[in-house]
């Protein structure tokens, strides 16, 4: 439904769609684009205007709207006004108002957990990643932090994202957002022993959490930030240490992007340093589906897929108006609704 009439980068042109830009001329034909935007409430306004179909303009209404309303338009000889409020790859339940989805019982569980918050949202508390960010959420498994750690071997990566130098989304774990855990040994040399150290990571996509010998050293949010730690002596020990880097990705790539430039620790005040090698065979980056955080937070008040987001931002708006149809599409967002909530949408799709 989104998909405007002209070009669209990565996806097939529309058949003759310069042919119907050319003709495209009906002043009687008008599309109000409605922004994309989520909300945790109804909203009151939205910001758009109305745009006459020409042969300047057509490109950007939606195709499917713009071939509906010429057809309409050339059967009826009437004015057509075109409302556009669609988002691609969005579930049904976005669409859908939380009075409309308290009847479902298998949305009672998703109901009151939007609904708990917009109360927080309303008293200033609400921080939807607080549960996953720097550790806060459940008890950070010991086994991640000291020399007990796992000791299963991962195979060398190539690529930029997901470990120390490179281990990810591009090398192992396509699409993958949540949780991932990297664990790597190193032997501080004798004559490092009662001196500070500080520990390079590079920039990290999009939150980590470090430690040296289970104490954590720093934490950081945000992806484009190069993080660099200090390690109090009194952290290290002579012989084996273990550094652990917890990294929350909360959506599109993710992981580690250090390289051999930024990722290394060194003795501060000095010029010397020791830099990470490339994970491989006995290397110990790691990455756990163990731990309890294993999908990336939910944005209440900023997601194309919270319950009644959409409907919220982008159908609440629109109420007062009076119209005469709707063209309604719900495709692959909801495969797989029929196991996960099998009351709620049994009908094949409109």
């Amino acid at each position: 439904m989104e998909r405007q009439l002209g070009l669209r980068e990565g996806q097939k042109p529309i058949v003759n769609w310069e042919q119907e830009v050319a003709a495209a001329n009906y002043p009687q034909i008008r599309q109000f684009y409605v922004p994309q935007k989520s909300a945790l409430s109804p909203a009151a306004s939205v910001d758009g205007k109305w745009v006459v179909c020409s042969p300047k303009t057509a490109a950007d209404f939606t195709a499917v709207g713009y071939f509906f309303g010429r057809d309409l338009f050339q059967a009826r000889h009437a004015p057509v006004g075109l409302i556009h409020s669609s988002w691609g790859g969005t579930p049904a339940e976005s669409w859908t108002s939380l009075e409309a989805l308290r009847k479902i019982p298998d949305f009672a569980g998703p109901v009151a957990q939007t609904e708990h918050a917009f109360e927080e949202f309303k008293h200033g508390t609400y921080d939807y990643a607080k549960p996953w960010r720097l550790g806060c959420g459940p008890a950070i498994p010991d086994r991640w932090l000291d020399r007990s750690g796992p000791r299963r071997n991962y195979p060398p990566a190539h690529g930029n994202q997901w470990g120390f130098q490179s281990f990810g989304e591009k090398a192992g774990l396509p699409d993958y957002d949540g949780v991932v855990w990297f664990r790597r040994t190193f032997d501080l040399p004798l004559s490092w022993v009662g001196t500070d150290a500080e520990l390079h990571l590079g920039a990290v996509d999009d939150d980590d959490t470090t430690w040296v010998n289970g104490v954590e050293v720093g934490a950081t949010i945000g992806w484009t930030i190069p993080r660099v730690y200090r390690i109090p002596a009194a952290v290290l020990r002579p012989g084996q240490n273990v550094i652990a880097v917890r990294v929350l990705d909360t959506g599109g790539g993710g992981g580690l992007y250090g390289g051999g430039d930024t990722m290394r620790w060194s003795r501060q005040a000095a010029t010397v340093c020791r830099r990470f090698r490339s994970p491989g065979p006995g290397s110990t980056g790691r990455r756990s589906n163990s731990d309890p955080a294993n999908s990336p937070p939910l944005d209440y008040t900023n997601g194309p897929t919270v319950l009644s987001g959409l409907y919220n931002g982008m159908i609440a708006p629109l109420l007062p108006y009076a119209i005469r149809g709707v063209i309604w599409y719900q495709g692959e967002a909801n495969v797989g609704t029929r196991e996960t909530v099998p009351h709620a949408f049994s009908g094949d799709d409109c």
